[in-house]
């Protein structure tokens, strides 16, 4: 037999075996609806896998994470969420064998175990596994039942995080026109913001009132009352902090009476970063060195006056 003939025999085997071996892992494919959730009446997720636990509840204002932080959930990712499993609608059954669960991450150890608690005291359990093969679909297995399902939606993508992947970035959502007055101390420079009709004046700690450079305010401003947090920094970069060198402070007032302070350290050049600390917030965040020089501008940087207000 020379090798032409063996090669064309194998290419036969494999035509032959890979739809077998397909139809082991594609046992059917049932039109079926697990079931179905009216979203309006969940006020609860707990997602548990291995021996990490994440709860997600609704407040009357706001979802919230209460386990393992406290803090408010990104609206974007929960609106998502609510309409990813409204109807749990398979694809296809894949397995009943027990000893498989693992490879489909549907097992009791690797599985996310998630429970949906509904405002009338019910709760609904499911185990999500691994993505099938996209992230449009997902391994999916009920507690106590045999088969296993691959449904359609992005359901693990969505649900299963990082508890820091859930919160909610934002520390501000403000508009300029809402801003009474900014004092802000970059360095050695103290200077504060207010507008005087419809030009942004800036007051120097000792010096007389000036129309600054308006596109570099609007950056200060558009930096601050926008502003996002980069990530949470871990417990063993906060000790190293020196809360003592101060890098910048800003302090604001809103029309509506809101007070906010962000105290910052000086620049971290292992990280490249700053971190900071906000009133309204517990813990201590970071953002990008670049970032910050968008807003932490130095008094004479704002002199030069921009001619189109």
């Amino acid at each position: 037999m020379n090798n032409r003939t063996l090669l064309i025999i194998l290419g036969i085997l494999i035509l032959i075996l890979v739809p077998l071996l397909m139809k082991d892992c594609r046992v059917s494919r049932p039109d079926e609806i697990l079931f179905t959730i009216d979203t309006a009446k969940v006020n609860q997720f707990e997602v548990v896998q291995g021996n990490s636990k994440t709860v997600i509840k609704r407040f009357p204002d706001q979802w919230r994470i209460i386990e393992p932080v406290d803090w408010p959930v990104n609206n974007f990712m929960i609106s998502n969420l609510l309409t990813s499993i409204d109807t749990i609608e398979v694809e296809y059954e894949v397995t009943k064998d027990a000893k498989l669960y693992k490879q489909f991450g549907v097992d009791d150890s690797s599985g996310a175990k998630v429970t949906v608690s509904l405002a009338d005291g019910k709760k609904l359990s499911f185990i999500v596994g691994n993505l099938g093969g996209t992230w449009r679909h997902t391994h999916f297995r009920i507690p106590d039942k045999k088969p296993v399902y691959l449904v359609k939606g992005p359901i693990r993508s969505q649900l299963v995080k990082k508890p820091d992947e859930w919160r909610d970035r934002r520390l501000f959502n403000y508009n300029q026109d809402s801003l009474v007055v900014m004092n802000v101390q970059v360095g050695k420079d103290r200077y504060s913001i207010s507008k005087e009709d419809t030009v942004w004046k800036v007051t120097p700690e000792k010096g007389k009132p000036f129309e600054p450079n308006q596109t570099r305010v609007n950056g200060i401003l558009s930096g601050i009352l926008k502003m996002s947090i980069a990530d949470f920094p871990s417990d063993t970069i906060i000790e190293k902090l020196d809360w003592s060198k101060i890098a910048s402070t800003f302090d604001f007032e809103m029309k509506d009476g809101t007070k906010h302070q962000l105290v910052f350290t000086t620049f971290q050049a292992d990280t490249n970063k700053l971190y900071y600390k906000v009133n309204h917030l517990n813990g201590v965040f970071s953002v990008w060195k670049a970032t910050y020089d968008m807003y932490a501008i130095p008094l004479k940087e704002l002199t030069a006056k921009n001619k189109s207000k």
